[in-house]
């Protein structure tokens, strides 16, 4: 899925989620009222791991995530292929982003519970996109 394409399909899910804000890049101006920030991240799961993925994220990661204050909007696979899984969270700014994330990367729950049993089955987790409304956009 490309950047765009998956900036598209944020957008309506959001929509569809009734939300009104998105996420404002630090060091750009953003429209009125927009302080939430959406994080959308796309994994690439090893070859004949996914379901065992969003098993383990649907039982414990979702519930660690949110104990730290995460709102989780959803997660979903891929139609196209076997290898991606995609989720959504909100965040009330940048900083509560920070902070929560700290939190939940520096707990409890994900270093002794699931760390090296979520890692293991991921290949690639670096397509997040931070998103934010363009002056035409629906959702604010």
């Amino acid at each position: 899925m490309t950047k765009s394409l998956a900036g598209l399909v944020a957008g309506l899910l959001l929509a569809s989620l009734g939300m009104r804000s998105v996420p404002q890049p630090m060091g750009e101006e953003k429209p009125e009222g927009s302080n939430v920030v959406i994080e959308l991240r796309i994994y690439r799961i090893k070859a004949g791991k996914r379901n065992d993925f969003v098993q383990l994220f649907d039982e414990k990661g979702v519930g660690a995530m949110e104990a730290v204050g995460m709102r989780i909007l959803g997660q979903f696979t891929s139609l196209e292929d076997e290898t991606t899984f995609v989720y959504l969270r909100a965040f009330a700014s940048q900083v509560e982003r920070q902070r929560q994330s700290e939190a939940f990367y520096g707990g409890r729950a994900w270093k002794e519970e699931f760390e090296k049993e979520v890692l293991a089955m991921i290949e690639d987790s670096s397509n997040v996109l931070l998103l934010r409304p363009t002056a035409g956009s629906r959702i604010r």
